[in-house]
């Protein structure tokens, strides 16, 4: 059975592959296009795995959760690959570019890597918690959570757009919701030390609760983090004069 499996994983690998990627690109403003792309579809991926982790986590559905561990899975295959295409755009922006502007795109290599370790968390925490039989979480902590993934929706959602749509991100309202959702981390913390107190709510629940809250806000920031990409002279222009945009739509 070996054989047959590895030759599973190899096709699963070369579909990703075939997805992403920019061997057949040497343009760098056509690289740099297709990466943004290439992210906002990660992003796009990461939403549908954050709402069946938490439904799951939620419900106590074994089930879902699974899902989402088998799709987180194939996100992190992702992540290896677009930053792998990263450092090629690095490699042909440093034949156009100064030192300086190309460090600034580097960092979105760090940023995708945390938000896949973060979205691992939560799938991995909640998958662990309902499959060990543990109790549920409290209402209240399941309502505190749900409108903080509520919020990394809306600026998962807005940042994929922009960069699967090459528009112009919107900061402002990107860093907004950012303050909200530290503003709300700072009062469920309030909340979470008085149900501590007063024994309501169990150490293995308090562990979990803060831990999902700690990686909402870490996958917020860094989803607004590699939105600063798209400021000038990296974000892709939406003038039909674009000519780089055929080679774009030919390697996706």
């Amino acid at each position: 059975m070996l054989p047959i499996r590895k030759n599973v994983i190899n096709e699963k690998e070369e579909k990703a592959l075939d997805i992403f990627n920019l061997r057949k690109i040497t343009d760098a403003t056509a690289a740099a296009h297709t990466s943004f792309e290439h992210t906002g579809l990660f992003l796009r991926e990461i939403r549908k795995i954050l709402d069946t982790a938490f439904s799951g986590l939620f419900t106590l559905d074994r089930g879902s959760l699974k899902v989402a561990r088998e799709r987180q899975r194939e996100l992190q295959r992702w992540s290896n690959i677009i930053a792998a295409n990263i450092f090629k755009v690095l490699r042909l922006l440093g034949r156009e570019l100064e030192a300086a502007e190309t460090a600034r795109f580097a960092k979105t290599i760090s940023s995708l890597q945390e938000i896949s370790e973060s979205v691992r968390d939560v799938v991995l925490r909640s998958h662990v918690h309902v499959s060990n039989h543990h109790s549920g979480l409290l209402e209240a902590q399941k309502s505190e959570l749900e409108n903080m993934h509520q919020i990394v929706d809306d600026i998962l959602e807005r940042a994929s757009e922009t960069m699967t749509q090459r528009g112009k991100p919107d900061h402002e309202t990107v860093a907004g919701l950012v303050d909200d959702l530290r503003d709300l981390g700072q009062a469920f913390d309030a909340s979470q030390v008085q149900r501590i107190q007063d024994n309501s709510s169990k150490t293995r629940l308090s562990i979990l609760s803060y831990s999902l809250t700690w990686d909402c806000l870490k996958i917020a920031e860094q989803t607004a983090a590699l939105l600063t990409v798209f400021e000038d002279p990296f974000r892709p222009t939406l003038d039909g004069s674009d000519e780089d945009s055929s080679s774009i739509e030919a390697a996706s």
